[in-house]
Order: structure tokens, then C-alpha cells, then sequence
């Protein structure tokens, strides 16, 4: 989950709102700019998908992975600009 401003991880207090008519929904394209003003572009892989934020200029930006089942795997490798999950 995208998140701009003050870190939140609690997930109802991180939620993000939206409107329809600021999102385009393709089979293989989907983008929508939240209304906390941060951009996310979708796209499938064969196995996965490409994922893009983009985020306002001048406020902290992060990024928030969860681990629902607790078997979960995530590998962050900043040189190739990846996360990894699993």
C-alpha cells in the first residue's frame, strides 16, 4: 500500500480513497490517482504484475507490505530497483 505524509501502518487508518472518474481500467493497463494525490499503474506479467507509484513531491513516501498469513516472503534488492515476493 502506497502511503504519502505521516507513516501509517494500521490499515484502516492508511486506507486510500478515489474517485472512478480518476482511473482507467484495461485487461492489461489500470491506473487511478488516489485522492492523497499518489499515482498507482498495474500491469500483468505472465507471472505477476509491474507495479508504479508515484508520489507527490515534498512529503515522505513509503511503501507498506503485509504479510497476512504469515508465511509470506518479501526480498527487497535495491540495486535492480525489485521487490520480490512470495
Amino acid at each position: 500500500m502506497p502511503v504519502t505524509g505521516k507513516l501509517v501502518v494500521n490499515e484502516d487508518a492508511r486506507a486510500a480513497a478515489f474517485k472512478h472518474n480518476n482511473e482507467i481500467a484495461q485487461p492489461s493497463y489500470y491506473k487511478v490517482m488516489l485522492d492523497n494525490h499518489i499515482t498507482a499503474e498495474m500491469t500483468p506479467t505472465t507471472r505477476g504484475a509491474h507495479l508504479r507509484f508515484t508520489f507527490p513531491k515534498g512529503r515522505g513516501s513509503y511503501l507498506v507490505l503485509d504479510g497476512y498469513t504469515k508465511m509470506s516472503m518479501v526480498k527487497i534488492i535495491p540495486q535492480a530497483r525489485k521487490i520480490i515476493g512470495g
